[in-house]
């Protein structure tokens, strides 16, 4: 599993649309005017041009008619009305899935399935028809209006569900295999969900037990995965391999 980040404080994000719980540099305000963000930056996750930290709210660049927001580990998606999606931050894993694996501090947009890069709503090689968004640790995913869902970034734990692990990660949306009427998408730090509209849920990635399910499976196979999180983080902790940081500092467990 990659080295992931380990939130020291969440905060309750009030949009235009609902209500979202995001850890550390954390998109925010998303309105038909834009999208603030504030916190960590070293990645470029404030989307404002710069790798600078920022305690007040700051302008995410070039963004409009935004309908959702997400923040991953060290990225930031946001979806928009158009029902394409915006993506910036850190990309070493393909977790922008703009086809390149290279960070940027402004939005950028996610590719068509197997579009090749640059990707822009312009050249009609973006990727749309998006209803809903989830950002995980290092990767993510985008619940489409036909009820499959496309997912791009780290796959060391088969976290995409396209039926691989790879550890070079997925920098262009695939499809999730065997996946379809999905009303609703998790993405963890290194794991997925799925709701489907007969109430059950998919899960695929990691399970906290050193396995993993490259495809979609039954909930029961990443059913322990906070479980097991919080076991990890509590065991480093025991064993002084994760000194406890101030609220506020960017702090992360090797799992």
């Amino acid at each position: 599993m990659r080295v992931r980040k380990v939130a020291r404080f969440v905060l309750a994000v009030t949009a235009v649309l609902g209500v979202g719980l995001v850890a550390c540099s954390t998109p925010a305000t998303a309105t038909s005017v834009g999208v603030d963000a504030w916190g960590y930056n070293g990645d470029g996750q404030l989307g404002n041009g710069t790798v600078s930290r920022s305690d007040p709210p700051t302008a995410v660049k070039g963004l409009r008619n935004v309908a959702a927001i997400a923040a991953g580990g060290y990225h930031s998606l946001a979806l928009l009305r158009s029902g394409t999606v915006m993506s910036w931050g850190q990309n070493i894993y393909g977790d922008l899935g703009n086809g390149t694996s290279v960070d940027t501090n402004v939005p950028t947009a996610v590719c068509a399935v197997g579009a090749s890069p640059p990707c822009s709503v312009a050249s009609g090689n973006a990727l749309s028809g998006v209803t809903a968004i989830s950002a995980g640790g290092f990767h993510a995913l985008a619940l489409l209006a036909n009820g499959t869902v496309v997912a791009w970034g780290d796959n060391v734990d088969g976290e995409v569900g396209d039926g691989s692990a790879t550890a070079t990660g997925v920098e262009v949306p695939v499809p999730v295999r065997g996946l379809g009427s999905v009303t609703a998408i998790s993405a963890g730090g290194n794991h997925s969900l799925a709701l489907l509209r007969n109430g059950t849920v998919k899960a695929w990635g990691a399970d906290g037990h050193d396995d993993h399910e490259e495809d979609p499976g039954d909930a029961e196979d990443g059913e322990l995965v906070a479980e097991e999180d919080a076991r990890v983080v509590a065991t480093l902790r025991e064993r002084g391999r994760m000194p406890l940081a101030p609220v506020g500092e960017d702090a992360r467990a090797a799992r």
